[in-house]
């Protein structure tokens, strides 16, 4: 699960390229929020009040992390551009 900031002062967005880029090249599943003009931390990406399907970034997250700790559950592996 990557969930970055194309704004993000602190981590290069490039780092999260780098990451989903690598895990691609390999073959490992992942989820990746990309925060159009998002910054750094939970207030600067929008982590509790954006949304992706009606849910908050927060709860999308609760849901993977959840789903990866549940034997016989289906976590979601999506690419996504959210605006802020």
């Amino acid at each position: 699960f990557v969930l970055h900031g194309t704004a993000d002062p602190t981590v290069a967005y490039s780092s999260a390229l780098a990451i989903t880029g690598q895990a691609q090249t390999v073959g490992v599943p992942f989820t990746f929020y990309s925060i159009t003009g998002g910054g750094h931390g939970f207030d600067g990406s929008g982590f509790f009040s954006l949304t992706v399907d009606g849910q908050s970034i927060a709860a999308k997250t609760a849901t993977f992390v959840d789903a990866h700790m549940r034997a016989g559950a289906q976590p979601v592996y999506e690419r996504r551009d959210i605006p802020r």
